[in-house]
């Protein structure tokens, strides 16, 4: 029987940016625990360079030369001999009188390596990272993926956090029509590590189509197994009050992600909290996998964001506007079933929290949605399967599947419970 859904990583990290792995090591990794394809997103490079050599330095020789990332104590000459171990008879070293030096291998040279038709991809892409210098307080973050990019983009601050965003992705769409391949553009941990950016951004520029609803290092920063302080906006909120308005003016919705955000790849740190594993996406392609049909599936929305229950079906008819759910059961876990929607005449005026942060000096004016904006509309406890019909006063619908079964990675923003999200659907 063909496969029509395939499982993939869109945000991971190698030694060409704060990973700790080589990037034949990030797609190792990925397809050892399942995934059907995982696009490589360094932090402002894509390594097309066939000579970016790096030291190999053992501890005694620290701190890292050159400007190169620390990657949380483990040495190069560590990285190389699990690389070795890893990939036997692809590492390429060469020496000098002081120092070996190993070769990072360039995105294409992995995708080589290790695409197969119609089962396993590598996808090349960059995270395109900006800090802006905040007057009341720290740094604000924006970071943005871009998939399936020939080259680095390689952009700078503009003058705004708005401006910058806008330019970063219609630099990407250009990049994608001049190859006539198709990208995505993905708004990554909205909040950043505090509140780094509003809700606004995504309403003012409703070209973005897609966010990332969870990523579990930077939504992760709780740790594993612990929850740090409510805060009063989560990532559904962001993602209900940028919908709202965008379904109101009849504009594309926001489609969610989810990804790990994977940095580590050593055993005892690839089950962990920057590892892979813990959240993903479902992309349901129909015809053959390519990058092609896999990214043109993405655009529609064909896929969910999930970090462990999967659909078994997701079926919405957009003449009725019945959106029917069903979750794979597993044995001993049990589900809730939840719809939520955003109302017409919701209130469009944000309540505005001012928050200052509980350790550091960072102070920001948080927006919380007003009335008929993020509503559950419905609620189904234990069960796999239900259905909710949209009312004429709703604008949009999604469904949540929520087990009784803890999420790996726990924090503030980070779902307690393992979850499963649909796309939001529009009456036709």
């Amino acid at each position: 029987m063909k496969k029509l859904w395939y499982k993939g990583a869109l945000h991971t990290h190698s030694f060409a940016s704060d990973g700790t792995g080589f990037p034949e090591e990030v797609a190792l990794a990925h397809r050892r625990k399942g995934y059907d394809f995982v696009a490589i997103t360094d932090h402002n490079v894509m390594n097309c360079d066939r000579h970016l050599w790096l030291p190999v330095l053992t501890p005694a020789q620290g701190p890292f030369q050159g400007g190169l990332p620390y990657v949380g104590g483990c040495s190069y000459e560590e990285a190389v001999s699990r690389y070795r171990k890893n990939c036997p008879g692809e590492v390429d070293l060469k020496h000098n009188a002081s120092y070996e030096y190993v070769r990072v291998k360039t995105l294409a040279e992995v995708a080589r390596g290790f695409d197969e038709p119609g089962r396993f991809l590598v996808l090349a892409g960059e995270e395109i990272s900006h800090w802006f210098d905040d007057p009341r307080g720290g740094r604000r973050q924006l970071h943005l993926g871009a998939v399936n990019l020939a080259k680095p983009l390689l952009l700078p601050n503009r003058r705004s956090i708005a401006a910058t965003l806008r330019a970063d992705r219609i630099a990407a769409e250009k990049q994608f029509a001049s190859r006539r391949e198709p990208g995505l553009f993905i708004f990554n941990h909205p909040h950043g590590y505090w509140y780094d950016l509003e809700p606004q951004l995504l309403i003012d520029e409703p070209e973005v189509r897609h966010f990332e609803l969870v990523n579990s290092n930077v939504d992760g920063v709780g740790g594993e197994e612990s929850v740090a302080e409510k805060l009063p906006r989560d990532n559904e909120m962001f993602w209900d009050m940028v919908n709202a308005f965008r379904a109101d003016r009849g504009q594309e919705l926001l489609f969610a992600a989810a990804a790990d955000d994977a940095h580590r790849y050593a055993p005892g740190e690839i089950d962990r909290r920057v590892g892979a594993g813990m959240a993903w996406v479902m992309v349901r392609v129909r015809g053959r996998f390519t990058r092609r049909s896999l990214i043109d599936a993405m655009n529609r929305g064909d896929y969910y964001p999930t970090c462990g229950p999967l659909w078994e079906s997701i079926d919405f008819d957009p003449a009725t506007g019945r959106l029917a759910v069903r979750v794979k059961a597993e044995k001993g876990v049990k589900y809730r079933i939840r719809f939520v929607v955003s109302r017409r005449g919701f209130d469009r005026d944000f309540t505005v929290r001012e928050m200052v942060h509980p350790h550091r000096p960072l102070f920001r004016s948080v927006a919380l949605p007003g009335e008929g904006i993020g509503v559950t509309a419905a609620e189904f406890d234990g069960v796999a399967a239900a259905e909710y019909r949209l009312r004429s006063d709703d604008l949009y619908v999604r469904a949540v599947a929520v087990s009784d079964r803890p999420a790996r990675c726990r924090s503030n923003r980070h779902p307690v419970w393992e979850s499963a999200w649909t796309q939001p659907f529009l009456r036709g």
